[in-house]
């Protein structure tokens, strides 16, 4: 189980797992996307994962279409379209608007499939050189414009931090893998809710020194795609590449929006780790402490 207090809202938010954290998401819609939900029947005010998804596949096709047509304007309203759902317009839009000029928005996406747009393959070469952009906001545009490519935030990758963490603790690991050495980001309103936290990472002092499951912060945003890639795949093969897909309940109940669904349940989770953390100081993290070392 999961909760925390959500400032917004003044209330508390609980799960009992990912499943119902998926069909407890919620995500304020603006305004200008509420014709969507009227010409899907949906009533005023619901702001859950289907009515938000509605959102998102039409901005999905908006942005496609306008790539395919090769139609600069069409694409850089279609970004920032992304920008405004997401909460993330401020200094994005601007960077949207400096990429369509140098040279065009659909060279920059090109450039974008090649460095990581295959979701098999990460080309930090290509992404240095071209000086691609990877943030809490153009990871949304990515994750509509690419299959298989989740939004990467600062809540999703809390979350994500936060199951990494308990797997090695169940597992006895002391230390997190490479591989799983996703980056963390500070929540973006931290100013005005300071008790926030969206650091999975858990450090102890012990007799034999420091013991550490450490997750380091986003420093630029080749990090950021890294984690993102890494995100994608882990998250990917959870859906795709379960062997019993009748008994995976994100499937069964998502269908072709599993993977989607996924991300919102951690998104949710990862509003504030309070008490997570606190949680797993109590009941495992010291266990692990006076148990053998397992090579990670």
């Amino acid at each position: 189980s999961h909760s925390y207090f959500h400032y917004d809202s003044k209330s508390n938010w609980s799960c009992r797992s990912l499943l119902d954290a998926a069909q407890r998401y919620k995500w304020a819609i603006h305004p200008d996307f509420r014709f969507l939900l009227e010409k899907a029947g949906i009533q005023p005010g619901v702001e859950d994962f289907p009515a938000n998804n509605i959102i998102l596949r039409y901005l999905e096709s908006e942005l496609r279409e306008a790539f395919s047509a090769n139609d600069e304007s069409r694409l850089l309203i279609s970004i920032k379209e992304i920008f405004k759902w997401g909460g993330t317009t401020n200094r994005n839009s601007e960077t949207a608007d400096a990429l369509r000029a140098a040279p065009t928005l659909s060279i920059y996406l090109q450039l974008c499939h090649r460095a990581f747009g295959n979701t098999a393959a990460l080309n930090l070469t290509t992404f240095d050189k071209s000086k691609l952009r990877s943030n809490a906001g153009f990871t949304k545009v990515y994750s509509l414009f690419f299959d298989n490519f989740i939004i990467y935030d600062s809540r999703v990758a809390a979350a994500l931090g936060i199951l990494i963490t308990r797997f090695c603790i169940k597992n006895k690991i002391r230390t997190i893998p490479k591989n799983l050495e996703l980056v963390w980001m500070g929540a973006r309103h931290v100013d005005s809710h300071p008790d926030l936290r969206r650091n999975p990472s858990l450090r102890y002092k012990t007799n034999s020194g420091l013991c550490e499951l450490a997750f380091p912060i986003k420093s630029s945003d080749r990090t950021h795609i890294k984690s993102n890639m890494y995100a994608n795949w882990l998250l990917a093969s959870a859906i795709n590449d379960d062997p019993r897909p009748k008994l995976n309940v994100f499937i069964t109940s998502y269908g072709g929006n599993a993977l989607r669904a996924l991300e919102a349940a951690l998104f949710m989770i990862g509003y504030d780790l309070n008490r997570a953390v606190l949680q797993i100081e109590q009941r495992g993290f010291r266990r692990l402490l006076h148990n053998k070392d397992k090579n990670s």
